[in-house]
Order: structure tokens, then sequence, then C-alpha cells
């Protein structure tokens, strides 16, 4: 990647912030109470929280989120929080560098949890998000939900999307996290989604 994000992106191949909100107002007017900023990684774009203030000046109680890799999470999390952004759903597939930098292809763990750390300070609400995979990381989904537990984080398991250009063989089922899971803890299957049942134990 450039030094500097969308450095390789002529400026005018770049919706402006006024487009993008021009089309998020019609979404509020019309009813919607939810935002997610999402990617790729949106905190590539430049100056995020100030349209992030925008969104939250135009509809204050409006659920504003944003979905990251928490790599630039750090140094952005107060402007953010401060702009009106409310919660963070964080990608968090291994707590172990090797297996983090194998997924990544980079060293981005310390930075990850630096990242996740620091939002959590300045009080946005945290989601974890885990993709599980064969022979990846299928040994930490235990860790990940107990490190999701004493932090007091809500974790999500999600299916793995085949990919020709990531580096992995296979994701789990849903049948395979649950089994992985009840090697720790009992829970019984009924209305509730696997996800709000983690949120529970």
């Amino acid at each position: 990647m450039p030094e500097k994000p969308f450095s390789w992106v002529p400026q005018e191949k770049l919706l402006s912030f006024e487009d993008m909100f021009e089309f998020i107002k019609v979404g509020i007017d019309e009813g919607i109470e939810k935002v997610r900023l999402t990617g790729g990684e949106p905190l590539l774009r430049k100056d995020l929280d100030k349209f992030i203030k925008m969104i939250s000046d135009y509809s204050p109680s409006l659920d504003l989120a944003l979905t990251t890799n928490a790599f630039l999470l750090e140094d952005a999390a107060q402007k953010l929080k401060d702009a009106g952004l409310k919660r963070v759903n964080i990608s968090l597939d291994s707590l172990q560098e090797s297996v983090a930098h194998h997924i990544a292809q980079k060293n981005v763990l310390g930075k990850v949890l630096k990242g996740i750390a620091k939002a959590d300070e300045v009080g946005l609400k945290i989601k974890i998000n885990c993709v599980p995979m064969k022979d990846v990381n299928d040994t930490e989904l235990i860790d990940l939900l107990e490190y999701c537990k004493t932090k007091g984080y809500e974790i999500r398991f999600i299916e793995y999307m085949e990919n020709s250009h990531a580096n992995v063989k296979a994701g789990l089922t849903s049948e395979d996290i649950q089994n992985i899971i009840r090697e720790k803890y009992n829970f019984r299957r009924g209305i509730l989604s696997l996800v709000y049942i983690l949120k529970m134990l």
C-alpha cells in the first residue's frame, strides 16, 4: 500500500463526502435508523471523522457504526467518537501474532489490539467479527470467546467466503463452531442465534 491512502486514485474519481451524505440523507429521511460505514477499510479515507460528523449532526439519534480491521483505529478512535460514531465492528481472527501475520500477510496484531483498546477507552461499543478457518485459527475459538467475554465485547463468528486470493484452506460451518464451543460451554440450540448465545455466555 502507498504511504498515503488513496494516493493512487485521482481525487476526481472519489465520491465526495457531500455526495455520499446526500445519499445517506435520503435514507434517513425515509426512516433508516442505522447506518454502518464499511469498505474495504473505511479508515483509509482521510478525514473520515468529518463525514461521520455530517451524518451525526443531521440525525444525532442515528445508530452510527463503522466496520474496520482496527489497524488504523488507535489514532482515529477519539476523533470518531467525538464526531458522533457509536459502535465499531472489528475484524479479529487470531490472538497469535504468527497466525494474524499468516492471514493478513503483514504484522498487524499489535496495532489491532491497541486499536481495540483505544476504542474501548473512548467509549465506543465494540463487536468483534471472527472468521473461523480450518487449520488456521480453529484452535483459537475458545480463546477469542474468552477474550471477548473478559472485555465485555460481543463476538460474532462469520462463515468464510471462498476467495481465490485468500491464503487459507476452508472455513468452518456453524455446526463445527458450536461443537468447538461445547468443549467448554453448554448451551441449547433454540430460537436464539449462535451470535446471541455467545453474547449471553
